[in-house]
């Protein structure tokens, strides 16, 4: 079963809370109740617990935390000035030859003092091996004891530390071998998108337009949707609708790198017929996604707290699915197109006999979430945000009209859009609902509130941005729909441990609501 863990980098206490959430050790995330650095065996074991996660692609490691990720009151205080991210790298530094990137940053949880440690995979690929033993004094003054063997490789087994087995090495080397991959492929990928580009209505005389396919590489394909669009050639891109919705459909046999690719395209052709302003290929991208999306088929669960072994791969390819849309509305939000963010929202799901969940959104977040695709425990789904973030910095031109910065940075417009969507299309959802658990989810809970504010105050102020969302609703119903998703959002954010104020969190929602509802 995939890990739930999303190994972006980010050090910011939504990230540690996001990580405690889980609730359970994985290879990627490993807890530590506490820890003294003067301790030299214990050291060496941290030492060895990062070039262990460094051969296993990377992770974090949680200092302060019981292996549930419940706060470690009852052990000793961590020294947290031990932790700092050059002392770290130090530290591993001595018992490798490749450079170790590890980073690091306190936080206070609950009142417990908690590091934050983000361990990088080696920039090679490359197993790193241990260059120099790892030894103590085992206390007499004369008989040494090993923590880690010079030679050997270590990695992460579950959620243990081990050497390197001859049932490792496919998986060590899988990162050399994509990078190798990547590279020699992309001598080929741009002499594809120079001729894509060649075909342009910029050269007099280009023969044609250039074909749109499935096998193209992300920054190819959209060169050449663009000129598509341009060129008004809507049957080539329903051509290419058809066969991308039959190949994306759910497969249990099918190559998820392979679906993935394609759901790529999909979630491209959508975010560029957004931007064109092109209402109707844009309903036809979203429908075809839509029809990938229920080609998982109903799931007879609907009843129970999870799914059947059976029945997770179906709530995984729900999931896929779902990260590309929340990409594609956060690029609609990035762009002001509020009917398109309306579009998103209102799909509904068949569950056979007649009965129809309202929204796909809500239904992927609750299928996922029983199938243990987000966290051990119920506070994980807010993870699809961090999900979407993290394959936009995979597939960089699913939001190229912004800088992925780093993600120690504090700045991520990324992340606030998606944030700022979210809370969007909760909005549209709750219009005149009677249960708000059944229709939405505020996944931006599981982050501040500042993040989605900008969004909440544009429906407060503008009722143009009101009416694109949900043309001919009230304001009293608006002002209704603010105060609920407001309300629980505050009560899943103290689920979540973050700081959501609700209605009083922005002057300008409060007031819109204040002058529609009074006290109520």
């Amino acid at each position: 079963m995939a890990s739930p863990v999303v190994v972006d980098g980010r050090l910011d206490r939504e990230k540690l809370l996001e990580l405690l959430a889980i609730g359970a050790e994985h290879d990627e995330l490993d807890f530590k109740a506490t820890l003294d650095l003067l301790d030299a065996k214990r050291k060496l074991g941290f030492v060895l617990d990062i070039i262990a996660m460094m051969n296993a692609a990377g992770g974090f490691i949680v200092l302060g935390a019981h292996d549930n990720g419940k706060p470690a009151h009852d052990r000793a205080p961590l020294d947290a000035g031990r932790f700092d991210s050059a002392n770290l790298g130090a530290l591993v530094a001595r018992h490798i030859v490749a450079q170790p990137r590890v980073t690091s940053q306190v936080h206070e949880v609950e009142e417990r003092v908690m590091v934050l440690v983000h361990v990088a995979p080696s920039l090679s690929g490359l197993p790193v091996i241990v260059s120099k033993v790892g030894e103590y004094d085992a206390g007499d003054g004369k008989t040494k004891k090993t923590v880690f063997q010079q030679g050997v490789v270590y990695t992460r087994e579950g959620t243990r530390n081990v050497a390197a087995s001859d049932a490792h090495w496919d998986a060590l080397l899988s990162r050399y071998r994509s990078r190798l991959l990547a590279e020699a492929r992309e001598g080929a990928d741009m002499l594809i998108r120079r001729f894509v580009e060649s075909l342009g209505p910029s050269s007099p005389g280009a023969p044609s337009l250039p074909p749109l396919l499935l096998e193209m590489d992300p920054e190819s394909f959209v060169e050449a949707l663009r000129q598509h669009i341009d060129a008004g050639s809507n049957a080539t891109i329903t051509r290419f609708l058809r066969e991308a919705r039959r190949a994306a459909s759910y497969n249990q046999t099918a190559d998820p790198d392979e679906g993935g690719a394609i759901l790529d395209k999909l979630a491209l052709a959508g975010i560029e017929t957004m931007r064109s302003r092109r209402p109707e290929l844009f309903e036809a991208v979203i429908a075809a996604l839509h029809r990938v999306y229920e080609s998982g088929g109903p799931v007879n669960e609907y009843s129970t707290t999870s799914l059947n072994i059976f029945e997770v791969p179906i709530a995984a390819h729900w999931r896929e699915v779902l990260v590309r849309v929340w990409l594609i509305g956060a690029a609609a939000e990035r762009e002001r197109d509020w009917a398109s963010i309306r579009l998103l929202a209102l799909r509904p799901v068949d569950l056979g006999g007649g009965e129809k969940y309202p929204s796909w959104l809500r239904h992927g977040i609750v299928y996922a979430s029983r199938a243990r695709l987000f966290a051990e425990e119920n506070h994980g789904d807010a993870l699809v945000l961090s999900m979407a973030r993290e394959h936009a910095t995979e597939v960089e031109i699913l939001a190229d009209d912004i800088l992925l910065r780093d993600a120690a940075d504090p700045v991520d417009e990324l992340l606030d859009s998606l944030a700022r969507f979210d809370i969007l299309w909760c909005l549209v959802m709750a219009i005149g609902a009677d249960d708000l658990s059944y229709r939405l989810y505020p996944s931006a809970a599981a982050l501040n509130q500042e993040r989605a504010n900008p969004a909440l105050r544009m429906v407060a102020t503008s009722p143009e941005v009101r009416e694109q969302l949900a043309p001919g609703v009230t304001d009293r119903e608006w002002a209704v729909a603010l105060r609920d998703v407001l309300d629980l959002a505050v009560t899943q954010s103290r689920n979540h441990g973050t700081s959501w104020r609700g209605s009083n969190g922005d002057g300008a929602v409060f007031s819109f609501i204040r002058a529609h509802l009074g006290d109520a």
